[in-house]
């Protein structure tokens, strides 16, 4: 039999038994719940290894159980993420927490990054030392992506409500601003947060404005959405307008909480709607005034059409309901292509440009339109159409070209070219049948039976005589027999008749009655008008026009035609007066070339019979200089009277040399304009020519200041030594003649491009610009130029020869001038061809 101790230890066993079969299912109810959790699990040593992991933690990092219990949870932690965990396991560890949470980054296998929700406790012995780390692992990596992009969404919204030019706003339950986007700005001229916390009365709403906001607003609140217009006065733009559209933001219960406004300017959209209703307004307005023709048309029938159209064509608006108006029909053959070409533009480019065509009325009679297109209808097509009449257009052009041809057989007539002189006596026609061509001319412009031209004598009312077409000769004696003599105030017989024409105004006579009933061309002709005709403010004539249609009525355009045509026929008159001007005048050129003529041949035959005394009074002073200086120095009473002679030689010597030169330039002159100045052209240097010359003159007149210079020290030329010297001396004498005795007198030779340039330069009165132009011909000399010093007789004629016989060396002659400062003369010579090289590189 047991004892009661052994009854106590079987007890003992059997609860022993009872904990372990607890313990063992505790064990395998956690190892389950460890295994089997939605979330990864791990214990972790103190140190970070991994000691127990389940799959779930596997699944999240990628690793396999056994490579997973490796590593340290430091090692597979981003690195970002590690120190804020770190520093969590020192407060664990330190006792300051017992737990923590964070999120964080874990590096899967793969090397890719994923979120999770890590929640760790510490776990202690009985004596609270610590023993090892249970963490919680949560993925939330597909939340943090969701989370994101709704941030990126938020981003982007926040982006494009930030730089949207609508305004963007949002309301409480009260109607104040929580939000405004910077578009305000532009609007109101303040800042976002200038703005926020007011409601939209108070910042200048109108109050018509404001009860559609607030309907609207109310609207809105009771959870619809409302879209409204309303202007705003802006403070920079002026009254904009807006249009809004109002919706209901809810929370979770489906309560309105706040209302979103979407505020978009339409300004130029309302300004384009009313030009738009303006221009129908126009476009209705020019459709009723009936002003031209407008249409509706497709490609073959007029659906709508104004009076003027309908009765430019001879058609009834009870025709046009009836659909009995077809373009097509009422379009001649010959016009069809060009139709058909209106209608390619206008499904190509929707407008066609204007032509012009014909239509065929109700009565079979034609009438020429321009006409223009528009689409306003692309599917079925439609176009209005603008049709103008332009028969009167045409008819005007027509007698504008009639006009325009026979004014230029006015033009023809009016041919003032000149005729050769020597063949004034050729046949031509007169100046009477010139003028009858033109009268005609003018009876087909003006549609006349005839015209008469009265013309007047110079400066004078007294008619000279009447040229008449469309009139039989007797006519023509009769009207001329009585007017021919007579002034124009006593032929019509009324002053005041004679002062409106001399003002140039057209006037319409009736000729069927006294004083003009007797003196009519014909009985039947009962009007006549008369076109005054002018030369400036003269008047020389008058044109007597009758027109063929006693009632034509003659227009404004009419009367203006008729006064250019009047202007046109007084340029008969000028003509004549102008030929036989010219006849005249072409007579004195002729005398007075004859009149040059003889006098050059005076002047050569005069020289040659003053050379020769001369040449013999030159001989005989030197005979007596010879025989002067025989006598040798006398003394006594002898030497003053021989002093005196010798004075008296030497004067009378100057005097010959003046009288040679004078003569030397008649026979330079005679020669040059009977073409037989003979030049003896040679190879010369022309630097050294022109300063022997002015060494020359410097032992003449050793007294005055001459200053030579040559930037050149050869200049080669093919030139007449003596005459470019004798251009040079007349140069140098002119110079001295005219400055002061002690102003300087400078002389330059250089050379440019390719031509020998002299130029001779004093300070003497200068010349004034007309004077430089006339100085070089024959026979000038410049008025009130005082001679400084030598001789004062001339000519005249010593620029002009110097001009001869530089421009027949291929050279140029000029001056600079400047009153009161000097001239400067100078000629160019062209430089010899076989040494323009060398003298060019001279130069440089």
């Amino acid at each position: 039999m047991p004892t009661t101790s052994d009854s106590g230890a079987h007890d003992d066993q059997q609860a022993l038994a009872l904990l372990q079969q607890e313990m063992w299912q505790n064990e395998r109810r956690f190892q389950a719940t460890f295994e089997q959790a939605a979330v990864g699990m791990a214990h972790v040593s103190l140190d970070g290894r991994f000691l127990q992991v389940n799959q779930k933690l596997c699944d999240i990092v990628g690793y396999p159980r056994a490579e997973l219990q490796l590593h340290r949870f430091q090692d597979i932690t981003y690195p970002p993420d590690l120190s804020a965990d770190l520093a969590y396991v020192e407060q664990l560890l330190a006792g300051k927490i017992s737990t923590y949470s964070m999120e964080k980054r874990y590096i899967r296998a793969n090397g890719m990054l994923v979120w999770i929700n890590l929640t760790v406790a510490l776990v202690r012995d009985q004596q609270e030392a610590p023993l090892y780390f249970i963490s919680v692992i949560e993925d939330i990596d597909e939340r943090k992506q969701v989370e994101e992009a709704l941030q990126q969404e938020r981003r982007a919204l926040s982006m494009l409500t930030e730089n949207a030019t609508d305004v963007i706003a949002r309301y409480d339950r009260s109607r104040r601003l929580v939000y405004v986007n910077p578009a305000i700005t532009a609007v109101l001229g303040l800042r976002p947060d200038e703005v926020i916390g007011k409601t939209i009365s108070e910042l200048g709403m109108s109050a018509e404005a404001l009860r559609s906001w607030n309907d609207a607003f109310n609207q809105v609140l009771a959870g619809e959405v409302r879209s409204l217009e309303f202007s705003y006065p802006s403070p920079t733009a002026g009254l904009c307008w807006y249009q809004s559209r109002l919706n209901p933001e809810l929370d979770m219960c489906g309560n309105v909480v706040s209302v979103l406004a979407i505020n978009r300017d339409v300004t130029e959209l309302k300004k384009a709607q009313v030009a738009l209703i303006q221009s129908e307004a126009r476009a209705r307005r020019l459709i009723d005034s009936n002003v031209i023709g407008v249409i509706i048309a497709d490609v073959d029938h007029i659906f709508e059409a104004n009076d003027a159209f309908l009765d430019l064509l001879g058609y009834s608006r009870e025709d046009l309901r009836a659909g009995r108006i077809n373009w097509r029909a009422m379009t001649p053959a010959e016009y069809v292509s060009r139709d058909e070409h209106c209608l390619q533009e206008l499904r190509e480019r929707g407008v066609c440009t204007p032509f012009e065509k014909e239509f065929t009325r109700l009565d079979g009679s034609r009438v020429a339109v321009l006409l223009g297109a528009a689409e306003v209808q692309a599917d079925p097509p439609q176009w209005v159409c603008f049709i103008l009449d332009i028969t009167e257009r045409q008819q005007q052009e027509r007698r504008l070209q009639h006009a325009l041809n026979a004014l230029l057989t006015i033009a023809e007539v009016l041919d003032t070219r000149e005729e050769p002189l020597d063949n004034l006596e050729r046949t031509k026609p007169s100046h009477d049948e010139v003028a009858r061509r033109v009268l005609e001319a003018i009876c087909q412009v003006l549609s006349c039976e005839g015209v008469v031209m009265t013309k007047l004598m110079p400066a004078s009312d007294i008619i000279d005589t009447l040229i008449m077409v469309g009139f039989d000769g007797q006519v023509r004696q009769t009207l001329l027999d009585d007017a021919q003599g007579k002034s124009l105030a006593a032929r019509l017989e009324n002053d005041a008749l004679v002062e409106k024409l001399r003002a140039g105004e057209v006037v319409l006579l009736d000729v069927s009655k006294p004083p003009y009933y007797d003196r009519q061309p014909r009985p039947y002709l009962k009007r006549s008008v008369l076109v005054p005709m002018h030369l400036g403010d003269e008047l020389v004539g008058l044109l007597s026009l009758y027109p063929q249609d006693e009632w034509m009525v003659y227009t404004r355009e009419d009367r203006a035609l008729a006064l250019a045509i009047a202007r046109l026929a007084a340029l008969l008159i000028e003509r004549e007066r102008l030929q036989l001007g010219r006849e005249e005048a072409w007579m004195r050129v002729w005398a007075t070339q004859e009149v040059m003529q003889q006098m050059d041949e005076f002047l050569g035959m005069a020289s040659h019979e003053l050379k020769t005394p001369l040449t013999s009074i030159q001989g005989n002073l030197q005979l007596v200089r010879r025989q002067l200086a025989r006598f040798g120095t006398l003394e006594g009473d002898s030497a003053p009277l021989l002093n005196q002679l010798s004075g008296l030689l030497e004067r009378a010597e100057r005097q010959l040399k003046v009288q040679n030169r004078l003569i030397n330039d008649l026979l330079d002159v005679s020669r040059i304009h009977a073409n037989r100045l003979e030049l003896s052209p040679r190879l010369i240097d022309l630097t050294q020519l022109v300063r022997d010359v002015v060494e020359d003159q410097c032992n003449l007149v050793p007294t005055r200041p001459l200053h030579f210079e040559s930037s050149v020290l050869e200049i080669m030329v093919n030139a007449d030594a003596e005459r470019i010297g004798q251009v040079v001396n007349n140069y140098l004498s002119n110079a001295l003649k005219y400055s002061e005795a002690t102003s300087p007198v400078n002389v330059c030779v250089s050379v440019h491009e390719q031509m020998a340039r002299v130029e001779v330069e004093d300070q003497g009165p200068g010349l004034t610009a007309e004077q430089q132009e006339r100085i070089w011909q024959r026979f000038y000399r410049a008025p009130d130029i005082i001679v400084k010093s030598g001789s004062g007789v001339g000519l005249g004629l010593g620029l002009h020869i110097c001009r001869t016989i530089i421009e027949r060396h291929s050279g140029q002659v000029g001056v600079k001038s400047t009153p009161g400062v000097g001239s400067t003369f100078w000629f160019t010579l062209p430089i010899a061809p076989s040494l323009a090289t060398d003298c060019s590189a001279s130069i440089s």
